[in-house]
């Protein structure tokens, strides 16, 4: 959490500072350019970090690599700034110097990169590589820390997905499969293809360790899954519902961001899916990964 703040905050400086050296370079700093270009740059701002802060772009409980970080910052920049431009053009305004909003645009874009780059020089000089934790690493100590009876119950998991299920979601899953007979498909998938696709005969169990919300068509996904099933048998997936999700987010955040955060949060992922214009705009950004679902659908 300590981390997420700091960066989140760090963040926030910077863009105030690109803010006020773009009023200095194009005349002066002064109450009316603040007034005039204030209350839009400021907006860009908050679309920008409440973005990075929907696709977890700030490390708190974990860590990402180079890569994964750079994917995300780039991602956040384009999608605040197609917003802000979008904007722009809808509402006309025309008038307001270019040069003012390219400097907030590309210089947000270049600091936050800079920060980016020193945050991985000092995490290079003040960590060694060994204590650094990787997906090998990851899967190893999670394998460890799971039962061996509960690893030989479900042989069929590989070993990146027990680590990303964790210790109680294995040894939930081995729980249905030692008291419900039969064989078992167990998958990680969030498309029906996978679920038609494999082959065999004789499973009266199927098991989807992917959540749900993740899933773009979920009634066609669980009819795929039906499609496979005997007469009488069973399936198990995952879900988090909406109440769920509210208060590991409330719990996630600090008080007061956590509202806010969760305010924009049932905005974009509950009220926008529902408007016609902006359901393809919706599914087009997130791809229909991480919605919400209430626990009666």
């Amino acid at each position: 959490m300590r981390r997420l703040v700091r960066q989140l905050l760090m963040n926030i400086v910077c863009a105030l500072g690109v803010f006020f050296i773009s009023l200095d370079w194009h005349s002066q700093i002064s109450v009316t350019n603040i007034k005039q270009y204030g209350p839009l740059i400021a907006g860009y701002f908050f679309i920008h970090f409440f973005t990075s802060l929907v696709y977890r772009k700030y490390e708190s409980d974990h860590y990402y690599t180079r890569t994964q970080l750079y994917t995300l910052y780039f991602r956040t920049w384009m999608v605040s700034t197609g917003l802000l431009l979008l904007f722009i053009y809808v509402f006309q305004y025309s008038y307001l110097s270019r040069f003012i909003i390219l400097t907030n645009i590309f210089g947000l874009f270049l600091t936050e990169n800079l920060l980016l780059n020193l945050f991985f020089l000092i995490r290079n000089s003040t960590e060694s590589i060994d204590k650094l934790p990787d997906t090998a690493k990851d899967v190893k100590s999670e394998l460890l820390r799971i039962d061996e009876a509960v690893a030989n119950a479900i042989p069929d998991i590989d070993a990146a997905t027990i680590a990303e299920l964790g210790e109680e979601s294995l040894h939930f899953v081995s729980e249905i499969m030692q008291r419900i007979p039969g064989k078992a498909m167990i998958f990680n998938t969030t498309t029906s293809f996978n679920i038609l696709s494999r082959s065999g005969e004789g499973y009266t169990k199927i098991i989807n360790l992917r959540k749900l919300n993740d899933v773009r068509y979920i009634n066609k996904f669980l009819e795929a899954i039906n499609q496979k099933l005997p007469l009488g048998g069973y399936m198990a997936v995952c879900a988090e519902t909406k109440n769920q999700r509210k208060q590991r987010l409330l719990k996630k955040y600090p008080p007061l961001l956590n509202y806010v955060y969760y305010s924009g949060d049932f905005f974009v992922k509950r009220v926008l899916p529902k408007i016609p214009v902006a359901k393809k705009m919706y599914f087009f950004l997130t791809r229909g990964l991480n919605r919400v679902i209430s626990r009666a659908e």
